[in-house]
């Protein structure tokens, strides 16, 4: 007959071992992971400067550049003509000097009823320049265009004899009456290729400040 001061020694050794098999068990096991708590992207633009257009309704941000040679920071220049003849105001903002980006305010011609028609007509006349001269062997595209939810067109123009696809880009927009080309070049080979590191910065510099141009109320 097992007396019960056995009974209990044999117990207290099974749960022992047992509690022995579960540390095993627990400590070997993997760690758990923590998941990283998500950071929000970095907004490039929240120290630019705001260019803000009261009389035709739109606005953009735009970084300041300094001159490494002079050490001056270059601003936005502003320059705005009235032409009688024509009954044409023409507003030009241009980024930089030299400048990579324009902005052109300038009145629909009463001939076009809509803004497509008058990219549509705009187009082929570059189609019909490029056959007339072969020589500038240009390859124009239109298609529609978007920032955020404003929509409308861009015309590029590209010189396929250039190595590097020296390209024109004209972004079209329609306020009433009044249209706004946005204009710059870039090098299509370079920014596809990333050839050129200044080029490409300067190519992501653009579209960074694209996208914070809006219309105003």
């Amino acid at each position: 007959m097992i007396k019960p001061l056995s009974i209990l020694i044999i117990c207290l050794f099974v749960v022992i071992i047992g509690g022995v098999l579960i540390w095993q068990s627990w400590s070997g096991g993997e760690t758990p992971s923590l998941t990283p708590t998500p950071t929000s992207p970095t907004d490039e633009t929240a120290d630019w400067q705001i260019y803000t257009n009261e009389e035709y309704g739109f606005s953009f941000k735009y970084p300041k550049w300094t001159d490494a040679s002079g050490g001056k920071t270059q601003e936005l220049i502003v320059t705005q003509k009235y032409d009688s003849l024509d009954d044409e105001i023409e507003l030009t903002i241009s980024v930089n000097k030299p400048s990579i980006l324009t902005f052109l305010v300038k009145k629909l011609p009463v001939e076009f009823s809509t803004l497509r028609k008058y990219v549509e007509i705009k187009t082929e006349e570059l189609n019909e320049l490029s056959v007339r001269h072969p020589e500038f062997s240009m390859l124009t595209s239109l298609n529609e265009y978007m920032i955020g939810s404003l929509e409308g067109f861009v015309i590029e123009t590209t010189q396929g004899s250039s190595p590097l696809n020296n390209t024109t880009a004209e972004i079209f927009f329609e306020k009433p009456n009044h249209l706004i080309i946005i204009h710059y070049d870039y090098e299509k080979k370079v920014v596809a290729e990333e050839l050129n590191y200044t080029s490409l910065s300067e190519y992501r510099i653009i579209q960074e400040i694209l996208s914070t141009f809006k219309f105003i109320d």
